[in-house]
């Protein structure tokens, strides 16, 4: 590992785009970072294909935090079979902007740390708009 390349790195997998898309918006709001990549699930993939693109993915000697679009679908269930595998290897299931963003300002946090923050930080910030949770302005 070179100096500067973070020991961490973030892995969106999900069906179709999403995992792209997503790994997008954030360089969009924070500016580059080789800690994110995305594996999109290809149309008629098999789950050992994409278990095998995974490993691949996470070869390096590192922690992983794995960001999966759903419970139980093929992106998951691939990343939960890697994790059987490899320690440091954590997967955070129902991802959004909020919480990889966070995963993103916590590189330096503890991997335990940066998780909890940011699946914390994720649930808080889904929530309907309602007045009594609205900010006055004046």
């Amino acid at each position: 590992m070179s100096d500067g390349e973070a020991n961490r790195k973030i892995l969106l997998v999900s069906h179709g785009k999403i995992a792209e898309a997503m790994a997008y918006a954030a360089t969009l709001i924070m500016g580059g970072t080789d800690a994110v990549d995305s594996l999109c699930l290809e149309e008629n993939e098999s789950l050992e294909s994409f278990i095998a693109r995974i490993e691949e993915k996470t070869s390096e000697k590192r922690e992983y935090i794995v960001l999966a679009d759903l419970m139980s679908g093929t992106p998951f269930n691939a990343a939960f079979v890697v994790k059987q595998k490899k320690d440091h290897f954590e997967i955070i299931v129902g991802f959004n902007l909020t919480v990889l963003l966070s995963l993103i300002n916590d590189m330096d946090a503890s991997f335990d740390q940066a998780i909890e923050n940011a699946v914390s930080l994720g649930k808080e910030m889904i929530f309907q708009i309602r007045p009594e949770n609205m900010p006055k302005l004046d």
